[in-house]
């Protein structure tokens, strides 16, 4: 990190929230990245947004993949995934 600009070290913020349908997303203070600085964080944000958006089962399942590999990761943690899994899944519908 040595090498790098610092004032290139500002991040582009993306919020999740629940709604009472579902959730809602997007970029905090979007107005304020606009310039040539923010072109590429700019466009992986909007490509996230749009991912969760487009496809919130597959983002969701992602997460469901990483919470596993964290829990099997961790063997100090007791918990049973399936029923986990169950109860998140049911919570969704």
């Amino acid at each position: 990190m040595n090498n790098l600009d610092k004032s290139f070290i500002i991040p582009v913020k993306i919020y999740i929230t629940s709604t009472p349908t579902g959730f809602a997303c997007g970029i905090e203070n979007e107005e304020i990245y606009h310039s040539d600085k923010y072109y590429v964080t700019m466009t992986l944000a909007r490509g996230l947004v749009r991912l969760l958006t487009k496809n919130p089962d597959f983002v969701f399942d992602e997460g469901i993949s990483t919470l596993n590999e964290e829990l099997l990761d961790s063997p100090e943690i007791d918990l049973d995934f399936e029923k986990f899994l169950e109860k998140r899944r049911n919570k969704l519908n």
